[in-house]
């Protein structure tokens, strides 16, 4: 097993380098979001998220977890993930010709004959995913996180940039669903050019552990996908498509702050926690230093989004968006549950439970449409109210969970959480006697949101710096010894590098 300190060098450089392609790859892509929403209706977005609603469902079948149990099970050596990578591009092709198959049915049932198309077009990025599952599982289990981050790089600045060109030339919702695919393809690409282990037939003596892995782990995002995309159902089944298209713009904004740095975080962690799975200490030590890590990052965005939701709204989207605001502060407070969710789930994955993982995300699959079906009747505040519903469905015993099994007692756990918490609190109370009381009414939209940001930011680094100082000077110091001796590991390597 090797040392905390080796791990401590690889997620600072796994960080820094996930940072590194997220941030250098986040302003094109918010830019291209703006930018869709001036050029495309609100119907365009809301055909690409009906037709998304069965993509996601098709697309997690067609993976079938393989990527996770590749990542997870750090045993199976090459000759099985060549019957593998035979297998999750069998997937792949299935997936895709059942989903054209069923798009009619499906285009029937949403009444838009528009979702047909766009899901028989939607099927060549199901296909595409069967060739970058093993390449994938391969990087993550190899930590090979500069790959990871340049592929995700690629993906995104594909994505955007078509997406745009094609939003440019008056394609409408079909500038989407191209860039979608054309993304898709830049990033299976590249993976396979690393990480091709070629094709083997399947033995199934070989294969039967990893692909019971693979389903429960695809069982647990079939389900998770499900109830993420049941409000999108029932909102275009009752509400409409148009309706569907403002819930939609909200759901994109309310996640992104968190999205955006959890998923980067996220994609250390998994890796990390696939690591030191053998060693309870070392799982309970990074579980902590990364709930705090994302608390104190992300809390604070959810919370601040809530206050300076309409400003956020009227200034980015224009008044035709007005009726984002109120299901925004809702979807932006679950969201931010649902990264600690996430989080806490990696754990449990690689403490190898993924069929209590799994049975949980059944469990709140079933219990979620009749949540959605009754905020229906206060429409698109309702629905994205029900989300909170989910939320100690699975934080609780998902929780309770892996603090029993990383001998994880609550007082760390609560400790933990306690800066982002008060620092958060804080700032909303700040925010609000401003916006009420201390703001004159003559600024504009820009001046009230600058300022409101502003003034909840003085807030909260306040509270931090003034109550939990010495917590965070330990988080620079180990940052930087962390860093400084990877940096020492790096010129060792290179200096017992032969030369001719």
């Amino acid at each position: 097993m090797a040392s905390s300190k080796h791990f401590d060098r690889v997620f600072v450089g796994g960080l820094a380098w996930t940072a590194g392609a997220k941030w250098s790859t986040q302003l094109l892509t918010w830019g291209s979001v703006v930018v869709l929403a001036r050029l495309l209706s609100v119907s365009d977005f809301g055909i690409v998220a009906l037709a998304g609603v069965y993509l996601i469902l098709t697309n997690s079948i067609a993976e079938f977890g393989l990527a996770g149990a590749v990542m997870l099970m750090r045993e199976l050596g090459y000759d099985i993930l060549a019957q593998l990578n035979t297998v999750a591009i069998a997937f792949g092709v299935v997936a895709a010709a059942l989903c054209i198959a069923t798009a009619p049915i499906v285009g029937w049932l949403f009444q838009n004959d528009a979702v047909t198309g766009v899901l028989q077009v939607g099927s060549i990025s199901i296909l595409i995913a069967g060739f970058q599952l093993v390449p994938f599982g391969l990087l993550r289990r190899n930590l090979e996180y500069r790959r990871l981050a340049v592929s995700e790089a690629i993906q995104s600045l594909a994505q955007a940039g078509f997406t745009v060109l094609f939003a440019l030339l008056d394609w409408g919702y079909w500038s989407i669903v191209w860039g979608i695919t054309l993304g898709r393809f830049a990033i299976a690409a590249t993976l396979v050019s690393w990480h091709w282990v070629g094709l083997s037939i399947p033995k199934w003596k070989d294969v039967k552990a990893p692909l019971i892995c693979g389903w429960h782990l695809s069982t647990t995002q079939f389900a998770t996908s499900l109830s993420e995309q049941m409000d999108a159902i029932i909102i275009g089944r009752v509400l409409g498509d148009a309706l569907l298209g403002i819930y939609r713009m909200a759901v994109s904004i309310a996640v992104a702050p968190s999205e955006r740095i959890s998923t980067l975080i996220f994609r250390v962690t998994g890796p990390l926690f696939s690591g030191v799975q053998e060693d309870r200490a070392l799982m309970r030590r990074y579980y902590l230093i990364w709930i705090e890590l994302l608390s104190i990052t992300t809390l604070p965005l959810a919370t601040g989004l809530v206050m300076v939701a309409s400003d956020v709204v009227l200034f980015v989207l224009g008044d035709k968006w007005a009726a984002v605001i109120a299901p925004l502060r809702w979807i932006s407070m679950a969201a931010w549950f649902n990264t600690m969710i996430a989080l806490t789930q990696q754990v449990l994955v690689n403490l190898r439970k993924t069929k209590m993982v799994m049975k949980w995300h059944l469990a709140r699959t079933l219990a979620m449409p009749i949540a959605f079906l009754v905020g229906t009747h206060w429409e698109l505040s309702g629905v994205a109210a029900a989300w909170l519903v989910a939320v100690p469905m699975l934080l609780l015993p998902f929780v309770v969970t892996a603090a029993r099994d990383i001998q994880l007692r609550l007082f760390e756990l609560t400790s933990t959480l306690a800066p982002s918490a008060v620092a958060s609190a804080t700032m909303m109370v700040t925010v609000y006697l401003w916006r009420h009381y201390g703001m004159p009414p003559t600024l504009n939209t820009l001046e009230s949101l600058a300022t409101s940001v502003s003034v909840g930011g003085i807030a909260y680094i306040g509270v931090l710096a003034l109550f939990f100082r010495t917590k965070f000077r330990r988080y620079i110091e180990f940052a930087k010894s962390t860093w400084i001796d990877r940096k020492h590991k790096q010129q060792e390597a290179a200096s017992n590098v032969p030369t001719c």
